[in-house]
């Protein structure tokens, strides 16, 4: 037998709601973090090719 506490729903939402609130901030660190890693690798390759 299943015993709903008051506000139940309102907390499952919160919780099919919570991944989806950090996806848009992580994507956004993940490019960014890209981004700086092709900098720096040309910033090497530059680095090795001048001497």
């Amino acid at each position: 037998m299943l015993k709903f506490e008051r506000g139940w729903r309102a907390w499952l939402k919160a919780m099919e709601l919570h991944p989806d609130i950090r996806k848009p901030p992580m994507a956004e660190r993940r490019v960014a973090q890209q981004a700086e890693r092709e900098r720096l690798a040309r910033r090497l390759s530059r680095t090795e090719l001048e001497r």
